[in-house]
């Protein structure tokens, strides 16, 4: 019965038993079978969220724009004392989009210009009423060259 497989001595500490176990690579109990309405049930609840959380995703981006819209709308916009805005103001006061009548508007804006540089020219003038000089104010002015009527202002 002295077989040196089965001898045990004391300087081995560990003792270990090997037993005959299938491994699982080659198990014979073959794959767990899953129900197809069950994976069905499960595929639908993933493509429900995901629809869920782009639906949500659409929902904050259509309240952040309606809140944009909302504070543009509430927002009291400065009343301009420009000759572009008083000559817009204007037009739409009239009915009128002032994009559809480009000539109209620049007309209007160059009378505009010319009666603020007339009134800055007076201004600047003070009570020295020299004609010669306000007229030659008017037109080096500054508020026709910002606004590029300079050659309106020559051919006319």
């Amino acid at each position: 019965m002295q077989s040196s497989e089965n001898e045990l001595t004391s300087s081995t500490g560990i003792l270990t038993v090997k037993l005959p176990f299938q491994s699982k690579s080659k198990s014979t109990s073959g794959k767990k079978r899953v129900s197809r309405a069950l994976s069905r049930s499960y595929r639908r609840v993933e493509t429900l969220d995901d629809q869920n959380e782009e639906l949500r995703r659409k929902l904050k981006t259509a309240q952040k724009r309606l809140q944009r819209y909302d504070q543009k709308k509430n927002q009291v916009k400065p009343i301009t004392n420009t000759p572009t805005g008083k000559t817009d103001r204007l037009l739409k006061e009239s009915g009128i989009d002032p994009k559809c009548v480009p000539e109209v508007r620049k007309k209007l804006i160059y009378g505009e210009c010319l009666s603020l540089e007339v009134k800055l020219a007076k201004e600047t003038q003070g009570n020295k009423s020299n004609r010669k000089q306000i007229i030659h104010r008017v037109a080096s002015g500054r508020v026709m060259k910002r606004y590029r009527m300079m050659s309106t202002f020559q051919v006319n």
